[in-house]
């Protein structure tokens, strides 16, 4: 299992957030692989550090689908990769408060994903303990792209420059007949409030091509509806209802 994070402007932050979570679960420099997106010598020069305490730093062009389609022709065949955003603050587990195993509660995901027949795993997509269940899901799930666990494949390849996480989660449900999610684990993060990475280059014309893209390669799936200002994509009631429980976390 290795983890990976991709980033773009942000040699700072990517410190105090994603790194700094992986060391509090004791992952290792070496585990670590951080792609950064670089146009120039000036872009990818602040992050040359990193390889001095045992990171693995590789350069790749900008633009998150180009790092992420980086990612996957990087590792081989059936790696089993976990994926971060560079500013993920931390991610909550709905039972355990500090004293928890990153790489225990993703190995039971990974396990779940293949007993299933999938390849994609994500976590819940809001850190609400009202809403997060104890328990692991398969079907059409909305894997969100800051934290998400993949058996790498180069058969996916993403091609939309905004709502990656959108293109993966549709592509591998239809493709695997759904994908495996953790319910009760959930990221932390200040959602398009920092500078660098994908928000230098979000714009809403764009999101809203490819939420309309989407929901007409996927429109027996989803909804296209707008949520604070933007268009956002939503799974079908009737969709939702064949989801089924693969896992159901022990109170211990």
């Amino acid at each position: 299992m290795l983890f990976v994070i991709c980033s773009y402007h942000r040699p700072l932050l990517i410190r105090q957030r994603t790194l700094a979570l992986l060391k509090n679960h004791k992952i290792l420099p070496l585990q670590t692989f951080i792609f950064v997106g670089a146009a120039n010598d000036q872009d990818f020069e602040p992050y040359k550090d990193l390889s001095e305490e045992g990171y693995q730093v590789i350069r790749c062009p900008v633009g998150l689908a180009n790092a992420r389609n980086a990612v996957t022709e990087y590792f081989a065949e059936g790696e089993e990769l976990i994926c971060f955003d560079d500013d993920l603050k931390s991610i909550l587990h709905l039972k355990k408060n500090n004293i928890w195993s990153l790489e225990e509660e993703f190995a039971r995901g990974f396990q779940l994903a293949k007993d299933n027949g999938c390849r994609l795993l994500g976590i819940y997509p809001v850190a609400n303990r009202l809403w997060m269940k104890p328990k692991i899901l398969k079907g059409v799930l909305f894997c969100y792209g800051c934290c998400y666990g993949l058996i790498n494949t180069k058969e996916f390849v993403l091609t939309a420059w905004a709502k990656e996480d959108w293109c993966r989660s549709l592509w591998f449900s239809s493709k695997d007949g759904g994908v495996v999610r953790l319910e009760y684990l959930a990221p932390i993060q200040n959602h398009r409030t920092e500078s660098g990475g994908l928000d230098e280059v979000r714009t809403h014309q764009l999101e809203a091509e490819v939420a309309q893209a989407l929901h007409l390669q996927y429109q027996d799936t989803v909804y296209l509806i707008e949520r604070k200002g933007w268009p956002e994509l939503q799974v079908k009631r009737a969709t939702v209802l064949t989801r089924k429980q693969v896992y159901f976390l022990p109170e211990s």
